[in-house]
């Protein structure tokens, strides 16, 4: 998976956690050991006891009114003694959390309690404030360390990750999947409930009841209600996510939640040293902002603030995160973002050393628009290369963008992509010499339409002038003549249909943090002879289909992707689909691993990709505690070159020449099998190829994510 958004969050959790002591009561309020009451030999059944609890909940019915004003803040909550045992620790082992905690130790002072009883601290990492007037905004401000996220993204992120969890309420959407509550009128048809212990909360004495889905992969929550013995109502719960819900840190994410509170105590990881505090208040027509008091810890957020600013260790983590997130760092006081910092140096066959340096104006100098690109040279070629971008952003779901680029490229891929100067391709198993030089100037219009569809529409130019061993030339009548270029002027336009895809613009990065249920692509191509001094007409249409299915009990995942396309006209080889190979020892899901670089060359096909990721490994034998996963799948494309694009019967098409062909009678297959979760972030895959000639190799990859 991609880094998503909740990276920034466990990131800081992360740099928190540790093996603090922890008291019986607090081990019993960690999300695995929340998963495996079900399996705990309870005695007295509650379902009875609990019917009563819901039939005796008040309902609360919500003012459909506007608001006038609202807030959002995040607090990191910290264990006290926890906290204190790692700053003043001396052991060598606790080094590393000394040198990250101790510039940060002023900061601790406008840190206060949680509550008065609470054996946690706050500190506030987010503050937003929204003024709207008649359901129009008329003033947004935020400040944050975490400000390179941008304020807006982070509230959205939270409104759609966790904004909605109630326990109260019948259902509550987390984590994008709408979750029927334990105290729902007709929850006795999922959840079995059972008395645990009888305790005190605040001096409140109370039925600690724990409760379960009657079936594992139900969308459900489990965990423990504290009911009053008084007068039946509920004081609190804790309560985390079915493990078998597949979505993303589901099985490690704790809520804390009391009927009187109006935030919410989040723990992310299987440990209750740390979490994250998420508070929301909204204002109505009717009150007044001064009738709602902000914790102490906000109302010292300026200073907070201000100390930050000071502390070199604070803008290092927030470059260091940005760096991670974005592959971008700010430069000139943040006006500017660098990046990608992993493509700016790079190697290759036809450039030699590849230096490269670009980015982006940043959200300081305007949120609606930004201009930016790349200066780029080969230290073997000699050759300058470059491209400008300017893009104007009208609305959050509208884009529009005018690029210039003059690059090379590598046939099959997309010169526009701005992905191959990756310092992590640059290691190469052949000779990379099959290259284009390429002008492309495109004018572009994306739009994020209802119930996740999208559209792209683009004007584009492009000029091509082989610069490797491939050539350009044809053949009539035993005459042999080269062309030195081709020009090509065309119209696209591009649906796409990606249902529950979430995802954020951080930097101009498209951030994906929820993959969609379903990715269905459409695009059409046509060039239009003379527009641009284009030398060819033609249209082209490619689709493709992706989905991932989950494998009973949670044993794994399968991925299925299927592809298909077609060139309506006779046009020369470089206009064909040219399957897109990798010569690097990087194993891609997207290209095929074994193939070289320009190998073959079609003008319809059909294609297909299984990958299997089986929960499990052999090693987990030896190695019980072991979360390596297994993977396994296939490749294939089948397209036979059409008779009229066949250079043989038409002297007027360019003819292939020094190792491109065109894609025969049988399908070109491979296949792999590796894994994944290696010292948690490393994969290795081996893969045969099985057609046109059998040879096989291993790849290595990296996956941050989780």
């Amino acid at each position: 998976m991609q880094i998503q958004l909740l990276f920034i969050f466990s990131f800081i959790l992360c740099i928190f956690s540790g093996n603090a002591q922890q008291t019986p009561s607090e081990i019993k309020y960690k999300a695995w050991d929340i998963h495996a009451l079900r399996y705990y030999p309870f005695t007295q059944p509650a379902d009875s006891f609990v019917k009563q609890v819901i039939d005796r909940k008040p309902v609360s019915f919500e003012k459909n009114t506007a608001n006038r004003y609202e807030k959002i803040a995040v607090d990191l909550a910290m264990n006290k003694q926890f906290l204190a045992d790692e700053i003043n620790s001396s052991t060598s082992l606790n080094l590393i959390f000394k040198q990250v905690l101790l510039p940060y130790n002023a900061w601790l002072d406008y840190a206060r309690p949680v509550r008065e009883d609470s054996p946690y601290l706050n500190l506030t990492l987010f503050l937003s404030e929204r003024e709207s007037k008649e359901n129009r905004q008329t003033r947004f401000y935020a400040q944050s360390p975490l400000n390179m996220v941008e304020a807006e993204n982070i509230r959205y992120y939270l409104e759609e990750w966790l904004g909605k969890v109630d326990l109260w309420k019948e259902r509550s959407d987390v984590l994008f999947s709408s979750v029927k509550s334990p105290l729902a009128k007709d929850a006795g048809k999922i959840y079995r409930y059972f008395f645990s212990s009888r305790t005190e909360i605040a001096g409140i004495p109370v039925y600690e009841i724990a409760f379960f889905s009657q079936e594992l992969n139900e969308k459900a929550f489990e965990g423990y209600l504290y009911i009053s013995v008084n007068d039946l109502s509920p004081v609190k719960a804790v309560f985390t996510l079915n493990p078998l819900m597949r979505k993303g840190p589901a099985r490690t994410v704790l809520f804390i939640q009391t009927p009187a509170k109006k935030e919410t105590l989040l723990i992310i990881g299987n440990d209750i040293t740390t979490g994250l505090l998420v508070e929301q208040v909204r204002i109505r027509e009717n009150e007044t902002q001064d009738s709602i008091a902000l914790s102490p810890a906000q109302k010292e957020f300026a200073g907070f603030m201000k100390e930050a600013e000071n502390t070199r260790a604070f803008s290092n983590l927030q470059n260091g995160l940005s760096l991670l997130l974005t592959d971008h760092i700010g430069i000139f006081r943040d006006h500017f973002d660098l990046g990608p910092i992993s493509q700016m140096f790079s190697y290759n066959y036809m450039e030699g050393i590849r230096l490269r340096i670009g980015g982006f104006t940043s959200q300081e100098i305007g949120t609606r628009a930004a201009a930016g690109g790349y200066l780029a040279y080969g230290t073997k070629d000699e050759r300058w290369k470059y491209r400008g971008d300017i893009l104007f952003m009208p609305r959050s779901t509208e884009r529009f963008q005018l690029t210039y680029v003059n690059d090379l490229n590598i046939p099959g891929r997309d010169c526009l992509d701005d992905k191959r100067d990756d310092i992590f391709y640059s290691f190469y198993q052949r000779r990379t010499t099959n290259m284009s030089l390429q002008k492309i100037g495109q004018l572009s219009y994306e739009a994020d339409l209802l119930r996740r569809f999208s559209l792209k529409l683009n004007v584009k130019y492009m000029y091509d002038q082989p610069v490797g061993i491939v050539n350009y030339q044809t053949v009539n009548n035993g005459l042999q003549t080269t062309i030195n270029d081709i020009t090509t002027g065309e119209i696209g336009v591009s649906f796409r249909f990606a249902p529950n895809e979430r995802y954020l613009r951080i930097k101009g990065k498209r951030i994906v943090f929820r993959f969609p249920d379903m990715d269905f692509r459409l695009h059409h191509r046509i060039g239009v002879k003379g527009i641009f001094g284009s030398d060819y007409s033609y249209q082209i249409t490619d689709l493709s289909l992706s989905k991932f299915f989950d494998l009973p009990s949670n044993a794994g995942l399968f991925n299925l992707r299927l592809s298909g396309g077609k060139v309506w006209n006779s046009v020369p080889f470089p206009l064909l689909f040219i399957p897109a190979g990798n010569q690097t020892y990087i194993f891609d899901t997207n290209y095929y691993n074994l193939m070289r670089l320009y190998e073959f060359t079609t003008d319809r096909f059909v294609a297909g990709n299984a990958d299997f990721q089986l929960n499990w490994s052999p090693l987990k034998i030896l190695f019980p505690q072991n979360k390596m996963k297994t993977h396994w799948g296939i490749k294939a494309i089948y397209g036979p070159l059409s008779d009229k694009n066949n250079p043989q019967l038409h002297p007027e098409l360019f003819i292939l020449n020094n190792g491109v062909e065109a894609l025969g009678e049988k399908p070109y297959a491979e296949a792999h099998i590796g894994l994944s979760g290696i010292f948690k972030y490393f994969r290795v895959d081996y893969v045969h190829r099985l057609t046109y000639g059998t040879r096989d190799s291993l790849f290595g990859s990296l996956a941050l994510g989780f």
